[in-house]
């Protein structure tokens, strides 16, 4: 056998190729995480509105001089305040959502990254491999013609 019918092989492609599927997968988890995040961030916005309306109300009734019954007043404002804690505890959520996305994308970016220089330094690897093949065949050949050469004087 010939060193030109040996194929290429790269003792990296399984750790490119398993890094391939783990792109992959963090693909997946960065579109869901980032699905999450946008959740509560709709979430958010709704509570905003719904803080600003109740707010826009109060005052509103403040400025027509009407008067608020107390207990409907304290009604109100517990129901502002239960809508401002949940706010921040939405806000809480989101930031964690947000730090999560931003972790799976940077693994995300690295990994690329890593499988790049791999996929990179493959193309080189192959490259010498050719070289090496086509010397390794101009070799052969000259041997040959040599030999011919030989038993052609003799």
């Amino acid at each position: 056998m010939t060193n030109s019918s040996k194929p290429f092989q790269y003792a990296l492609d399984p750790i490119i190729k398993k890094n391939n599927w783990d792109i992959n997968t963090l693909k997946i988890e960065a579109a869901q995480a980032r699905g999450v995040v946008e959740k509560y961030i709709a979430e958010s916005k709704g509570l905003r509105m719904k803080i600003a309306k109740l707010e826009q109300e109060i005052r509103d009734s403040q400025t027509r001089n009407s008067l608020i019954m107390c207990d409907k007043y304290e009604v109100t404002k517990t129901f502002l305040d239960h809508q401002h804690q949940l706010l921040a505890a939405k806000q809480k959520e989101l930031e964690q959502a947000e730090r999560v996305h931003e972790q799976i994308v940077a693994q995300l970016r690295s990994l690329k990254q890593s499988t790049k220089g791999l996929e990179n330094h493959r193309r080189g690897k192959k490259k010498t491999y050719r070289m090496q093949q086509e010397r390794a065949a101009i070799i052969e050949a000259d041997e040959a013609w040599l030999m011919r050469r030989r038993n052609n004087k003799t």
